[in-house]
């Protein structure tokens, strides 16, 4: 199950066999946006890759929620990866 959740229209997903940096995609309409999750206290989630074209709102909602919601997209990438 690779959606962790859905907020405001937007998907935030962490995908089975994907790679390391542990990251989360946020998967809009016609776009996605790649966030790394650092180790969500004192490395903050950082935008790692952008495609297609989120407004200016949609790229700061994605990395406001990712921040808020960093421990439970963490502990998701850990129960799937096992790291």
């Amino acid at each position: 199950m690779p959606t962790v959740f859905t907020l405001h229209g937007i998907r935030f997903v962490v995908w089975p066999n994907d790679h390391a940096p542990p990251h989360a995609h946020a998967i809009g309409s016609d776009w996605e946006i790649k966030v790394g999750l650092g180790d969500c206290e004192h490395i903050k989630p950082w935008l790692m890759e952008v495609t297609g074209s989120p407004t200016t709102r949609q790229l700061r909602r994605v990395l406001l929620t990712v921040d808020q919601h960093c421990a439970a997209l963490a502990a998701a990438w850990r129960n799937i990866h096992g790291i």
